[in-house]
């Protein structure tokens, strides 16, 4: 703790009179219930909360999405499908040589693949078939955030391949985007008193 953050804690409590007394742990049970009595299974409950939280954010933000339509859409996916199947037996190739190329980038993260509700997750990110990439891009681009924001948006909630080659892609295009990307306000230019001289090195001293 910081030297400035006690001496505050020390001027705010120079305002009381009170007395300190030493009460063991086993003893302090109120004060002391929320990190010695958690609640059974906190880690199975916290996961299934983060996942569902994160679920739910992005199929029920986007008007016309739900997750039972990314689940269903899933099984129909050729690629998907396939890496739905892989990640439920656990039973990848020992090389991504083995697979196609539209399964070797998920092949990359198959240890951080899982899956949820019929959801397929890369880590908190949900993995978006084919069908509703478009619609999620064009949801990002709607308020014409620019490249980086619309990337920090993606990264937080959904995830595809190549995703930030397509969001580079659908910002330059745009000419909005483009317009006023790398635009600063532009500064008042001043007008100010031209010299006599283009070199007075002594000027310094004149009043002298």
């Amino acid at each position: 703790m910081a030297a400035h953050r006690l001496q505050r804690y020390a001027i705010f409590l120079a305002g009381y009179s009170y007395t300190i007394e030493f009460v063991k742990g086993v003893d302090n049970g109120i004060a002391d219930a929320l990190s010695r009595l958690p609640i059974e299974g906190a880690d199975m409950i916290n996961h299934v909360f983060c996942s569902n939280f994160f679920i739910n954010l992005i199929t029920m933000n986007v008007q016309g999405i739900a997750d039972l339509d990314i689940c269903e859409e899933i099984q129909r996916n050729k690629v998907l499908k396939k890496v739905f199947l892989l990640v439920m037996s656990g039973k990848w190739p020992n090389s991504s040589k083995e697979l196609s190329e539209d399964i070797k980038p998920y092949f990359n993260r198959r240890n951080e693949l899982a899956i949820e509700q019929g959801l397929l997750l890369w880590g908190h990110r949900l993995v978006i078939p084919l069908k509703f990439r478009e619609v999620l891009l064009m949801e990002l681009h709607s308020s014409h955030l620019g490249t980086v924001k619309m990337k920090a948006i993606a990264r937080s909630h959904m995830w595809w391949p190549n995703i930030d080659k397509e969001i580079d892609l659908i910002t330059k295009e745009c000419s909005g985007c483009v317009e006023y990307s790398d635009n600063p306000p532009k500064s008042i230019l001043h007008n100010w008193p031209r010299g006599t001289s283009s070199t007075d090195p002594f000027g310094y001293f004149r009043a002298y």
